[in-house]
């Protein structure tokens, strides 16, 4: 093969975002007792958080809104859609669970197998669209930064995943080009897309096999096939 330098998303590729933000939003719903707003359970509170934060990424993807707009907005709306308005119960809440998230640790299966795999024959790097402060905790609660020679977050950058300004820091910043580097991510646009519009062959990460029209260089659904493809 002829890459040098493999990078990759973190979450939902690596790191299991959707297995550690329930954790996290568990945390949430008995630390704050949530159940005396007539919200019955966990999963009740996930049901309606979860809906709200993709469409709040999304925004905060095409420039609509920023950062602290996510991190506090999901939790306010959320809790309006229980009848709850209470200022400091969100800031609180989103406190809170910006704390817990990252100690939770749990990764995409077969994942630390092929960073073993590929560390022996490639550099290894992350580029993000997630929180700079966030991301490195989460790195360092999964026992997966000694992988990586570099990580950077979009929120360095100023514009996030599919902007090409990130890929090209991601290549400056390690004296890496596109024809040696190779992308990893689970996201269409984000990943896929934002890697092809600078020329750099993708991995498309799609574990729920979901149906799609792009054509991304290799397309896998479990870690595992990154160790049988290099």
């Amino acid at each position: 093969m002829k890459y040098q330098h493999i990078f990759f998303d973190l979450d939902h590729t690596l790191w299991d975002f959707d297995r550690n933000s329930k954790a996290a939003l568990s945390d949430v719903y008995y630390e704050f007792d949530l159940r005396q707003f007539q919200i019955a359970s966990p999963q009740h509170f996930q049901e309606v958080y979860g809906p709200i934060n993709e469409r709040m990424w999304v925004q905060y993807r095409l420039g609509e809104i920023d950062a602290e707009t996510v991190k506090i907005g999901r939790f306010r709306e959320s809790l309006k859609r229980f009848g709850v308005v209470d200022e400091d119960l969100v800031r609180a809440a989103k406190s809170f669970y910006l704390n817990q998230l990252p100690l939770k640790g749990y990764l995409m299966p077969n994942t630390m197998e092929a960073l073993r795999y590929l560390q022996a024959k490639y550099k290894l790097h992350v580029v993000t669209n997630g929180f700079r402060a966030v991301t490195e905790r989460k790195i360092a609660h999964s026992d997966i930064g000694a992988f990586f020679e570099s990580t950077l977050s979009a929120e360095e950058v100023g514009v996030l995943k599919p902007n090409r300004a990130v890929f090209d820091r991601a290549l400056s910043m390690n004296n890496a080009t596109i024809e040696n580097s190779l992308f990893v991510g689970d996201n269409l646009i984000a990943d896929v897309q934002g890697a092809q519009g600078v020329g750099m062959d993708q991995v498309f990460f799609n574990p729920h096999q979901k149906a799609h029209n792009e054509t991304p260089t290799f397309e896998i659904k479990d870690m595992k096939e990154m160790v049988e493809l290099f």
